[in-house]
């Protein structure tokens, strides 16, 4: 049995409002159902997950009016397990969910003209849509040499832990570093390659 990884950043001000950085611990390197063979997982995703971490280090730092969860999912591999059940357990449970900014591979910065691309996909919610757009704005804002923003409006692309929140009506954001399965895609994907020697931890940064 796995289990998602949940940490929290109390609002002073509106602290039943949620804001959620997410992002899944799980690797595969072949079945996702098998242990065999190894899945290091750098890239797919660690880099997730590791954004994930960082944000609760800096933002832990502050005070925010509104609470921010940070979730790392398990069984995102095997179908968006984690994501699934702990979405269907914030409806039951009534929570207000401002948006979910959810980070899957994050990491390979792939061969195209510099700045590399990320990728912010959102859905057809205008929300979604405000948000992508605000990460975007912080890219062009804070690192305009080192990354370009690339926002794709496409809700059929749910297949990371950003899609059960899209399935249940919710504003949520993936960033990925290129077009899912694109002709830049990191090459090293699921496989026991997926190592941090193939990584570009600056771009990650």
């Amino acid at each position: 049995i796995k289990h998602n990884v949940v940490g929290e950043l109390t609002g002073f001000l509106y602290p039943d409002s949620i804001i959620f950085i997410t992002g899944h611990y799980d690797a595969t390197a072949g079945s996702p159902w098998s242990a065999e063979p190894v899945a290091p997982g750098a890239d797919d995703n660690g880099s997730g997950a590791s954004c994930v971490i960082e944000c609760a280090r800096i933002l832990s730092q502050y005070n925010f009016e509104k609470t921010i969860r940070f979730v790392a999912f398990a069984g995102e591999e095997q179908g968006l397990y984690g994501s699934e059940d702990y979405v269907q357990d914030l409806l039951n449970a009534g929570t207000l969910v401002v948006g979910s900014f959810n980070y899957d591979m994050i990491a390979w910065s792939g061969s195209d003209p510099p700045p590399p691309d990320m990728v912010i996909y959102a859905d057809y919610n205008p929300l979604s849509q405000a948000m992508a757009n605000k990460v975007a704005e912080a890219v062009i804002t804070f690192v305009p040499d080192s990354v370009e923003p690339d926002i794709d409006i496409s809700p059929g692309m749910g297949s990371s832990d950003h899609g059960p929140f899209w399935d249940a009506g919710l504003p949520a954001i993936c960033g990925i570093e290129e077009q899912a399965w694109g002709p830049d895609f990191n090459p090293y994907y699921h496989s026991v390659n997926d190592l941090v020697i193939h990584c570009d931890l600056p771009y990650a940064t």
